[in-house]
């Protein structure tokens, strides 16, 4: 799915592999034909303190917004004049909420390096990457609020509504992901933006943060989600009963079950996911300064008074 759901926790079912248990009871990688594909491994650099990290980034990030320039009024904008400044502050208010949980993020993070492979360090690993999640929220919007690309969309209130008569925060990542592209011919920055949030999408540190909400992660130790048993059948005649295995989040074969690995790659993960936000902000700050960006106007709901239905693709007849 593409809605917001999509862009604050990337693909919100985490994927899994399959294990095996051995004779002797210790546990290995399933070779087996399995649906759910195992990640590559990727590597990161650590770096010893993110706190302070983001500082510069959010300087520029908010100088940028401030100096937006509005984008030339209309005759029908007379009336709005004092709305860009409304959008100007809604902007900045974003870009707040992105610096705070990405401080909250390395002070967690630093807390977690300082106690390894303990209670206490698996909370505060947990709430770095929970920050993290919501600091990639923080930076989309403020990303399709500046860019005036939509975040309303219709939505039926009720399931037997013949047409919305709703709207709903929904940040389509599609509609960046095409305005980004389309202001690249002019401007390579965009493309440098759009190269930099896509870095983010499914990045290992949003991967944890999914299963620390949605099953059980792998931080601390190994941790198995369920037994199944894979039997290859032909039609309608069994082929093969494999012997049971267990799933377990995608990629944790690779570091091998060992919890020492297990915590490190999370470290490096959530410290990984940190440069990128910080990365990601710092070219979108860069576009903004570019001269291709105005300070919208508020985004336009259509309401029908007849029906109760809203759009926002404006319903009258274009004028000739």
């Amino acid at each position: 799915m593409d809605d917001l759901h999509e862009l604050v926790a990337t693909a919100c079912v985490p994927r899994f592999e399959l294990g095996q248990y051995l004779d002797n009871g210790s546990r290995v990688p399933s070779t087996l034909a399995c649906p759910h594909p195992v990640m590559t491994t990727r590597r990161y650099t650590v770096v010893r303190d993110q706190r302070g990290a983001s500082d510069g980034m959010s300087k520029a990030l908010v100088e940028a917004i401030e100096k937006l320039p509005l984008r030339p009024a209309r005759a029908e904008d007379a009336v709005r004049k004092s709305q860009p400044d409304i959008q100007r502050t809604t902007i900045l208010r974003w870009a707040r909420s992105l610096q705070r949980n990405l401080d909250l993020a390395a002070s967690a993070l630093q807390l977690a390096k300082e106690n390894p492979l303990s209670e206490k360090g698996l909370g505060r690993i947990e709430e770095a990457l929970w920050r993290l999640g919501a600091a990639r929220k923080d930076l989309l919007a403020v990303a399709f609020l500046s860019l005036g690309v939509p975040t309303e969309h219709p939505v039926k209130l009720r399931k037997d509504d013949a047409v919305p008569k709703g709207i709903d925060w929904q940040p389509k990542w599609k509609d960046l992901d095409e305005k980004l592209i389309g202001m690249a011919t002019d401007y390579p920055i965009a493309a440098e933006v759009k190269g930099a949030l896509d870095a983010l999408y499914g990045h290992p540190a949003m991967s944890l943060r999914n299963e620390i909400s949605h099953v059980l992660a792998s931080i601390k130790e190994p941790a198995e989600l369920c037994w199944v048993e894979i039997v290859h059948v032909d039609g309608g005649d069994l082929e093969v009963r494999e012997p049971p295995s267990f799933m377990v989040p995608e990629g944790m074969s690779a570091r091998g079950f060992d919890p020492g690995k297990l915590w490190a790659s999370a470290l490096e993960a959530a410290a990984d996911g940190t440069n990128l936000i910080v990365a990601a902000s710092d070219r979108l700050a860069a576009l903004l300064s570019s001269g291709s960006v105005y300070l919208e106007r508020p985004q336009l709901i259509f309401l029908d008074d007849r029906t109760g239905s809203v759009t926002i693709n404006d319903p009258r007849p274009a004028k000739s």
